[in-house]
This record gives structure tokens, sequence and C-alpha cells, in this order.
């Protein structure tokens, strides 16, 4: 029983100093034939080198799409908690799920493949399930406050073209620039974008460059 009871202190103990890593995957492709993921595996490594202890939990959008949101849902979401029957709790099961284990997180990694300017339907209906009011944002003196707890959020996009180097390209890309809006948001105020440009040309050397770009600060 003492064995038993040194073991679980031991256990427990060392997940409370592990750091808590959140890969969310929206990509359609496999490991082999995805950019995100690959960039996911290698900024993870690069984490462990200056992480002790890291604790991993992958969430595939692919393989496990989130359903859009309902009318239902919605309403919902809005029902005072003092209300909060059996049906309203598993109409918001789903997203109170997706809140803990994202508040859960130390940080966050998102990886988006650009498509058609912007994020894929995967990741944008998982948004919307964790984009709730008064649960990981509320608004004081008219102005918003983030009540997530995840300390970082790394976004890493991809895309066949290079949206940095130009002007016109910029004002294409809605893919970070909407990702570092809705985590800034939600009050995550270290975000940084591992942005793998250019895959059409030479994806490779355009995974290296990205990659080789990332240097975790702890």
């Amino acid at each position: 029983m003492k064995i038993f009871a040194l073991l679980f202190f031991l256990f427990t103990a060392s997940n409370a100093f592990a750091t808590n890593i959140l890969v969310i995957n929206s990509s359609l492709n496999s490991e082999k034939d995805s950019f995100t993921k690959r960039a996911v595996n290698q900024i993870i490594e690069k984490i462990k080198a200056k992480e002790n202890n890291v604790n991993i939990s992958i969430r595939d959008l692919a393989k496990n799409p989130i359903p859009h949101l309902t009318s239902e849902e919605i309403a919902a979401f809005y029902t005072p908690k003092d209300k909060h029957d059996k049906k309203i709790k598993n109409k918001i099961k789903l997203s109170d799920d997706l809140i803990l284990q994202l508040n859960s997180s130390d940080i966050a990694i998102i990886a988006s493949p650009m498509i058609n300017f912007s994020v894929p339907s995967s990741l944008k209906a998982y948004i919307d399930h964790i984009v709730r009011a008064g649960v990981t944002f509320k608004y004081e003196n008219g102005k918003p406050v983030g009540l997530l707890n995840t300390k970082k959020v790394i976004v890493v996009t991809s895309s066949g073209g290079i949206y940095s180097e130009n002007n016109d390209m910029k004002l294409m890309n809605h893919n970070d620039s909407y990702l570092k809006t809705v985590f800034s948001f939600l009050g995550v105020k270290n975000i940084e974008v591992i942005a793998i440009e250019g895959v059409i040309h030479d994806g490779d050397k355009a995974l290296k460059n990205a990659v080789d770009k990332f240097n975790y600060q702890k």
C-alpha cells in the first residue's frame, strides 16, 4: 500500500511539473505528405531538447472532425448556468471538453495548411466551439478580456505560394492572421507563427527554412 502511494505521488508530482503540449492537426494529408505535420514533429523535438518532462496530446481534426455549431448549441451557450439542465449540459459537453483540453495545455501547436486563403473548415469548426462568452472571454468596461489559460500558441502554416514578401499577397493571407487574432482575443500573449511558404516550388526546402527559424525559449 505504501509503495502504491509512493508511486502515485511520484507520478502526480512529475506531471505537475511537466510541460503539457496540445497538438491540433487539421491537414487532410498523411504524416508523410503533410508539411505542417512534419513541421510539428520537428518543433516538438526542439521543445523536448529544452524541457525535461513533456506530455503530448494530439487532436486530429481530419480523422475526428468537430461538427459545425447548431442553433441549439448556440442557444445552450447563452443559457445562464443556473438553468443548465441535462439537455443543455449535453449540448455544451463537446465545447466544454475542448476548452478543458486547451486550458490544460501550456503550449498549443496548431497545424493549419492554407486552404483558399484561410484555415481548413475543420479548424474553423473547432474554433467556433472554443470561443465562448463568459468561458474563454468576457467584456469589462466595453473591452474584451481573454480567459484562456494556455501560455503559448505556435501556429504552423503551409502554403503553395509565398505570402510574406509581397504586400498584395499579404492581404490574401487569412490563415495565420486569423489565428493570431482569435488567440490574442482569448488572452494568449505569446503567439508564434511558423510559416512554410512556397511548397509548390520546393517543399522540403521551405519546411527546413521555416523550422530552422524556430528557437524555443522556456
